[in-house]
Order: C-alpha cells, then structure tokens, then sequence
C-alpha cells in the first residue's frame, strides 16, 4: 500500500532503521519528530541530501505534553506544575484533545500513517519513586501531592491514547504503529540487570515504573484497536536490541558523564562509625571502548556478553524489528502484539547472536587497559564482573582454580589490584573492599545511595557488599570458585545431551572461561533467565 506521508516520531536506533526502510517506498513526505530541535534537523539534513525527491521536515518537543508545554523537558515538568496540573485532571473534551501535542501534528501535517518509535515507558515510568514521595511528604504534604499529580504516567498515558484516538479518527489516519518496550527485555522479575538502575528490593523503583507504565500502555492501546475503523499495531521487541557503534567514549550513565576518580586513601572500616568518603574526582572523564545501543546507554564489551548470553537477554538486530514494523505497514504480521500478545514477541535470533561476534571484532581493534564494565547494567552486575575479572586475571584457568589453596588464591587477587583499576572501579560509584577489610572509595557511592544512612553496621555492611561493593575478601571470592567450577562441571554433566550440547556449543562455558559467559550460565542455573 502507498502511503505518501508520514510521522516518524523517535528517530533513535530503531528509529532509524525503520526510517531506512520507510525511503525505499519512496513517500512524498516524511516528518521527523523528536524530543528537541537538533536531533530531529540533523536526521533531516542527512536523509535529505540522500532522497532530494522526499522532503523531509524536522519537528521537536515533548508528545506528552500540550501543545503550548511541548518545549518542556521531562526534568523540568516541576516548573510549570500548576499548568501541568490543570491540563491533566480535568474533564477530558475536544478542546483539551485539540490542544494535545500529538493532535497539533496530526492536525498541521495529516499524515497516512504514524510509526511511534520513542520509549514511552522510560520517559513516563522512570520518575516513579515512593521512598521521595514519602520523604516530601513528610516535608511538605502539599508539594508532595503536586509532585504525584505531575510524575503521574497514568494521566499521560491515557491523554494521550485518547487523544491518538481522536487525532485517527477526525484527521483520516489510515494507521498508528507503535514500537515498544517489555520493560525487562522479555526476562521476569528475578533477572539480575536493574538497566543501570539501584535496586532496593528486587527491581529498582525506576525499572518497576517503566514496567508498570508499559502495561498500561499496552492494554489501552489494545482496546484502542478494538475501536471500530482504527488500524493499530503494537511491535515489542522482547530482547536486547541492536547497537549503533563501538568506539572509545567518555562513559555515561545516569548520572551523566563520569569523572575519574583518582586512588584514595585507605582506612579501616569501624561498626558503629559512618562511611566517610574521600575527595578524589578529576578533571578527566572515565574513558574506553564501549558499544553505544538503546536508551543512548553504552556497555563494555564483558557487559554486553553478559546481557546477550544464551538464556540471558540475548539479542535481535534493530533491521529485524524495522522489517516488522513494514509487515505491519504493508500487510498484517504475526508478531504484532495486539494479535497476539504474547506469542507475538520478537524472540532471540541467530543473528543477533552473530551480532556479538561483530561487535567483538570491533572492539579488538581499540586499545584499552580494562574497560569492564561501564555501570549501565546496574551497579551490582559491574561489581560482579570486577570480581570475576580479578580472580580470571590471577588465575586463567579452571583447573588452576581446582588446585588453588583459598588463602594463596585470596592473597593473589588482593595483589593484582593496580591504581588503574582501582580509580575505574571508584569512578563509576563502586566501592571496594579488600581482605583486611579496607576500602577504596571516590566521593560517592551508588550503594550506600545519598539518601541513606552511611552509619557502618554488620547488616548494612553486608547489604552494601553484596549489591554494590567490589568484595575481594575470602568468603566472597572463596563463593566464587565454588561457582565458576560449578558451572564448569554442569556444563560437563550436559555435554552429552544432544539438545543441551548444541545449547553449550554456543556459549564458552570452558576450562579457558569467559567470566561473562560463566556469570550468564550461573544466572540461568539460579533461574534468573529466560522462561523457555
């Protein structure tokens, strides 16, 4: 079918990718629409000066705002909190739906089809965070109820689905495609990535929030289609998905850009006493080669292998979800959730599995020291791959772990420490703590986080060694050998399966072990994976 306009709104990754399958059509006319000005002129001007016979026309701001609020950054929604308020509580109407931002595009550009590619989850569900609200609440009961009213996603969500609804059916769109998110990457609540997020029971608030916005989503964007004369599909990819390069780069995480920290002092942990931290932060940024993917999140190599193991995340190409989304375009597809809700999802491929090996490659061709892990898994994942890295470089093979004495293997590892390492490790919020119970720790940590009590105490100490602390004393790494040669000899015992061989075959689960690989299959064993 020819659709001669067209809305793009999110032009990231995936955005991209479905944008260069949209071009191959050949439409008149192609609006790009992204949270600011400049992302959406510079994908403007790029495919403009590749396809002069389609114009291209750049437009910016928040789609889940009114029109007149489009321009207001998601961390400043505070500032116009009376006007965000009086929008989303009342009484839903055609003129508070005319004034939606997503109706004024519909409105001015009348496009055939829209292709909704932004991740509505993270952007609405990641202010979620009850512990703030009961602390302004004790503060502030009033500024407490502001602050709810305006991080609400529900209220947004359902303008907005409402709104879509009425831009369709008064402005002739002939179709609405949305790609969207499971919130988990198709894994069930004991995964053990938090998405850069700090977890305070299982999942973190954040990560909890973006689930709980995805299915609200989700359900009202069924029934949507459910309504007569309306074409709506619903594309989620139930994996990791794609990349867009491997280059070094300054790390980032949600913080923003890490400062170095450079190697503290050590002192002595005492119970009863509060954690003090050192003043080590740099004028230089934590730089290594990293794969730049979704959410504009980079990952070290060792993280990505760990994400995208078997029975972990594993992966699909972001050319793969955009061939859905033009199976959707064109005809129907059997992976539009709204079918099928479940047995719909896009599962793990072989190529995105190939995709390591890719990306692996291209990381061989950069120069770094060590470069672990960047924190983008959540703290507690980094920590674990430190501690892995520590005892493979000490000790690179399974069967030296088998004849190691613990005390020979615990002094070894504690000496193969080097400032290098160290001021990464600090750099990124991770503390680390050494068999004699000293500490390297920068100016902050992401556990203890900076609203909880730094007071030492047997308990906390145990928490915050366990989450987010490099733990380098003898009975972590001690619990660390038992895994790594229990995984070894699991994958063994299997090895004769025809099924499970052709499973280990593709995962390096060998007497040269890949930490990443091992804490992947460890991961599975704990039934912290994939369903099957």
């Amino acid at each position: 079918m020819k659709y001669n306009t067209i809305l793009l709104i999110g032009s990231g990754q995936i955005g991209k990718a479905i944008l260069n399958k949209i071009v191959l059509n050949n439409p008149k006319k192609i609006i790009i629409h992204n949270l600011t000005e400049k992302e959406s002129t510079l994908v403007c001007n790029k495919y403009s000066s590749k396809y002069p016979d389609i114009k291209f026309i750049s437009s910016f701001g928040n789609i889940f705002m009114p029109y007149i609020l489009k321009d207001l950054n998601n961390k400043n929604l505070y500032s116009k909190s009376e006007d965000i308020i009086e929008y989303f509580y009342k009484e839903i109407n055609n003129d508070v739906l005319e004034n939606s931002t997503i109706v004024t595009l519909i409105r001015k550009y009348k496009p055939d089809v829209i292709v909704d590619a932004i991740n509505t989850a993270t952007v609405l569900g990641n202010p979620y965070n009850p512990e703030s609200i009961l602390k302004i609440l004790n503060d502030n009961p009033i500024e407490c109820s502001k602050k709810i009213m305006v991080d609400d996603y529900t209220t947004k969500i359902i303008n907005f689905v409402y709104s879509l609804k009425y831009g369709l059916q008064n402005y002739n769109v002939k179709k609405y495609i949305k790609v969207s998110t499971t919130g988990l990457g198709g894994m069930g609540l004991d995964m053990p990535y938090t998405h850069g997020d700090n977890p305070k029971f299982n999942l973190s608030n954040a990560l909890m929030g973006k689930i709980a916005a995805s299915g609200v989503l989700h359900q009202l964007l069924w029934n949507l289609e459910h309504t007569k004369g309306l074409d709506i599909s619903l594309i989620i990819p139930g994996t990791f998905v794609g990349y867009d390069s491997v280059l070094n780069e300054a790390i980032e995480t949600d913080k923003g850009l890490l400062y170095k920290r450079k190697k503290p002092e050590q002192y002595n942990l005492v119970l009863g006493k509060e954690l003090k931290y050192n003043q080590t932060i740099t004028k230089d940024y934590l730089s290594f080669p990293v794969v730049r993917a979704g959410e504009n999140h980079v990952y070290s190599q060792l993280e990505l292998e760990t994400l995208t193991a078997i029975g972990q995340m594993e992966g699909i190409t972001k050319e793969e979800v955009a061939n859905k989304v033009m199976e959707c375009l064109e005809k129907s597809s059997n992976n539009d959730i709204l079918s099928s809700l479940d047995n719909a999802m896009l599962k793990p491929s072989y190529l995105g599995r190939e995709m390591l090996l890719e990306i692996n490659n291209q990381f061989s061709n950069l120069k770094s020291k060590y470069g672990i892990a960047t924190g983008n898994l959540g703290v507690k994942t980094s920590k674990q791959l430190y501690e892995l890295f520590l005892i493979k470089k000490s000790y690179p093979l399974i069967t030296d772990l088998k004849k190691v004495k613990i005390d020979t293997l615990v002094e070894k590892v504690n000496n193969s420490l080097d400032n290098d390492l160290i001021e990464e490790i600090i750099t990124l919020g991770i503390p680390i703590i050494n068999n004699k119970n000293e500490i390297y720790i920068g100016d902050y940590s992401l556990i203890p986080s900076a609203d909880e009590s730094k007071i030492i105490t047997k308990t906390k100490l145990k928490n915050w060694t366990d989450i987010g602390w490099v733990d380098l004393r003898k009975e972590n790494l001690d619990k660390w050998i038992k895994i790594l040669i229990d995984v070894y000899e699991n994958a063994n015992k299997i090895s004769m399966d025809f099924d499970k061989s052709i499973y280990l075959n593709c995962q390096k689960i060998n007497n040269d072990y890949n930490i990443a690989e091992y804490l992947a299959y460890y991961n599975n064993l704990k039934n912290k994976g994939r369903k099957k």
